[in-house]
């Protein structure tokens, strides 16, 4: 699925009421991020986050050995063990990992204002 695709379908989703604004977060966890991360940035009018990673090729054999869903793995891991967060973050802090994490947002991002019902 494109990141293309992914959009419209957020974009429909939102489309039936004008007064309702909504921000999209996206965690993906694919071989090849950067089409999606180049997407984001170029949005100009939504809100959109991409919490992702890229694929270090220092290592040949361990970036060829990467499987997604490793990477979402470390990320539920280390963002739900609040009591131990001194080993969690060795994870992506290893100068060794083949696996980084990386975000993105759209330009306008910043611009949400939450709104009471």
């Amino acid at each position: 699925m494109s990141p293309e695709r992914v959009l419209d379908i957020w974009r429909e989703s939102c489309a039936d009421d004008e007064r309702v604004t909504s921000r999209l977060l996206l965690l993906l966890d694919v071989i090849k991020s950067e089409p999606w991360i180049k997407a984001i940035k170029n949005l100009r009018d939504d809100y959109v986050a991409i919490q992702t990673c890229k694929l270090s090729y220092k290592d040949v054999e361990t970036a060829a050995a990467y499987s997604p869903g490793a990477f979402t793995s470390e990320w539920v891991q280390w963002n739900c063990d609040v009591t131990n967060r001194t080993s969690c973050v060795t994870w992506f802090d290893d100068a060794e990992s083949s696996v980084q994490p990386t975000y993105a947002v759209s330009r306008r991002w910043t611009d949400f204002a939450s709104r009471l019902p």
